[in-house]
């Protein structure tokens, strides 16, 4: 039995080719739906209920994710199913709880470790925390969730990675940020408006297109402009400018300083193939 410093290689050598092979910068984060389905040519599905984590489906070159999981939580699912595919392993249904849990399976520790690198893929890891100004000697719980939104994962996800994988987060500021609540960090960022889910975008424009479903909120840096019905302006407040995803659609998302973005959003609870979320609703167009 090979040895977790021998896993982790091998991990890690597995998404530098995929990463290589699609052309992904190393020092960018990516979207895992996409990558799967675009690059790795995947069938990638979202389905209705939270039954289970996620599975792969061998004969079929399918992953299927549940569209009810937390979206954090759904891309960590479906880098996991790809690692299962990137191995020739069979097909497997995921039980919620896998996660970042090392158990027993060695070929479960393996699509951990591949899942993590390939999202949060050690170089742009460096560059995200120069650029977004991350200190993990002093770590905030608001810094390391902008850190998370940058990635797309989910705040526990990531001081996971940084903390095991990684070797950057010590194990005294991972316990004290794993003990503020996600409501108490969404709160910082909107005082005054309750949002279920928060999307913060650093005043670094974004590498890969900010997705949200209706009802979600993104805090964008101050005096953007977008194009699409598919945001609402909520407030400005002292941390940006609030915005509300109220309808399925993409829209360009810009300002006067040069900051720009894609922002897609979904139905929420959408079921079906990955690349129809973002569809506009018929019920959506204007009169």
């Amino acid at each position: 039995m090979i040895n977790r410093t021998e896993m982790a290689t091998m991990a890690l050598r597995r998404a530098v080719e995929l990463r290589n092979a699609a052309g992904i910068h190393r020092t960018w984060p990516l979207n895992i739906f996409d990558f799967a389905g675009n690059h790795l040519k995947l069938r990638v599905q979202f389905f209705a209920g939270p039954s289970f984590e996620g599975m792969f489906a061998k004969e079929q070159n399918t992953i299927l994710v549940p569209s009810e999981r937390p979206q954090g939580r759904r891309a960590y699912s479906a880098a996991h199913e790809v690692g299962h595919w990137a191995f020739g392993h069979g097909s497997q249904i995921d039980e919620i709880g896998m996660g970042e849990k090392y158990n027993d399976k060695p070929e479960e520790r393996l699509v951990n470790l591949f899942a993590g690198y390939l999202l949060m893929f050690p170089a742009a890891v460096d560059t995200a925390l120069q650029e977004l100004s991350v200190n993990l000697s002093k770590p905030t719980a608001a810094s390391i969730y902008r850190l998370a939104c940058w990635f797309g994962v989910g705040y526990t996800t990531i001081i996971n990675h940084l903390r095991w994988t990684l070797g950057k987060l010590s194990s005294a500021n991972s316990e004290i940020l794993l003990r503020v609540e996600l409501k108490t960090i969404r709160r910082t960022f909107s005082p005054s408006v309750e949002t279920r889910h928060i999307f913060v975008a650093s005043s670094v424009s974004p590498r890969t297109p900010i997705d949200l479903e209706v009802g979600d909120h993104v805090l964008f840096p101050k005096k953007v402009r977008w194009q699409n019905k598919c945001l609402a302006g909520i407030e400005e407040n002292e941390n940006g400018f609030l915005v509300e995803a109220v309808r399925s659609g993409i829209s360009l998302v810009s300002n006067e300083n040069g900051w720009s973005c894609a922002v897609r959003v979904m139905n929420r609870g959408f079921t079906g193939w990955a690349k129809y979320r973002h569809l506009e609703n018929e019920e959506s167009n204007d009169d």
